[in-house]
């Protein structure tokens, strides 16, 4: 069985509602049934206390002559009160006189007498009253009746609460199934809405408002918070949109700076493919008039050094040796333009022997551009020299 608070709202309010009619109506029967009971039994008091007073009245002269016969018929009277169990005439003696028994009554009165008193039990009331004449006691009276037509009274009135309770109810169950709706369908309609947005995420729909109490409240705060969740959806869409378009752009400007590279890439390889074949061709080609001329050179010197005066044989000198220098830095440049294809060779490389070799080819132009070089100390590297 579902405890009360997991059932639907509606069912709830229906428990809720006939448990509160129940409870109502079985408290307003009770007190009813109660009430009458105290009332019924004073009522009974009452008129036992009427009858008692008659019944001792009548009594007075049979007591007086002793005439126990009058005084029997008298108690026979009390036939016509079915629950009257039994009734005794006591002499002032406290002898019994005259009695008066249901079949089912107790086989003789009771032998202790009470002068005046009454006492009330689950089941029965106990009488005494004394029998007066002229002030004086002329005996007592003594009645015995059964209260049972107070249980019947008070089983007929619980009977008849419960009639009207169950009718009542029925009545609440009728009514309340359409009155709860007031309250158990915006509800109801509220929870569907919720279920709706929870398994499409569709955020832009709206619970409808049916009335303006507190539900209608919730309603308005429900609303309020699908539309807050949709225009932040909305934003989280245009960022990512816009996201997007960056990373797209940005891609875009990657891809465009990676095909320039490639292409500055594939420009520069030709470029220096073509400075290595013109290299290749320029010294190739220079190599044999280059080699004439340090042939006839060296000729020159040997033949006429000695022979020309001492300025001649240093002109030869220095073309002979620019020629040599020459033929070298040939062969250098044709080692330059194969160091793409094969490594070069590393060995100790005193780089002041370098320097040297540059300034002496430079020569001519520094002393034309009149600047003067200096340098400090240079180490010794592993280097291909004819790369320096």
């Amino acid at each position: 069985m579902q405890p009360l608070r997991d059932i639907p709202i509606s069912r709830k309010l229906l428990v809720i509602i006939l448990l509160t009619s129940g409870a109502a109506l079985l408290l307003s029967g009770a007190a009813i049934v109660i009430s009458d009971t105290i009332l019924y039994r004073t009522s009974i008091r009452n008129d036992l206390n009427v009858l008692a007073q008659i019944v001792a009245d009548n009594s007075t002269a049979a007591l007086s002559f002793e005439n126990a016969q009058d005084a029997e018929e008298i108690l026979a009277s009390l036939r016509a009160r079915s629950h009257m169990v039994q009734a005794c005439i006591y002499t002032a003696d406290a002898r019994v006189f005259a009695r008066y028994a249901r079949p089912d009554a107790p086989p003789e009165c009771p032998q202790a007498v009470e002068a005046d008193s009454e006492r009330i039990t689950r089941d029965n009331l106990f009488l005494f009253r004394p029998i007066n004449l002229n002030n004086q006691r002329v005996g007592f009276l003594y009645f015995d009746y059964d209260l049972g037509e107070v249980a019947e009274r008070q089983n007929l009135y619980a009977a008849l609460v419960g009639v009207i309770a169950l009718i009542a109810m029925l009545v609440a169950l009728l009514v309340s199934s359409r009155l709860r709706q007031l309250i158990s369908q915006p509800v109801v309609q509220l929870a569907e809405s919720a279920r709706f947005v929870s398994k499409t995420k569709d955020y832009g729909i709206r619970a409808e408002k049916l009335s303006q109490d507190e539900v209608g409240l919730l309603v308005d705060a429900f609303n309020e918070m699908l539309a807050n969740i949709q225009q932040r959806d909305a934003e989280l869409r245009k960022a990512r949109d816009e996201l997007e378009q960056r990373v797209q752009e940005r891609t875009e400007e990657l891809r465009q700076s990676e095909e320039a590279l490639k292409q500055q890439a594939a420009e520069l390889a030709r470029s220096n493919a073509e400075l290595q074949q013109f290299a290749y061709v320029a010294s190739h080609d220079l190599q044999e008039p280059l080699r004439m001329v340090t042939a006839y050179m060296q000729l020159l010197a040997e033949r006429y050094q000695g022979r020309l005066d001492a300025e001649a044989d240093e002109f030869i000198g220095y073309a002979v040796d620019g020629a040599t220098r020459m033929k070298q830095l040939i062969t250098d440049l044709l080692a330059y333009s194969r160091v793409s294809t094969r490594p070069g060779e590393l060995s100790p490389t005193d780089c002041e022997t370098v320097l040297k070799d540059v300034l002496m080819n430079l020569e001519v132009a520094v002393q034309e551009s009149g600047a003067f070089i200096t340098h400090d100390p240079l180490p010794t590297v592993m280097a291909d020299r004819s790369q320096m």
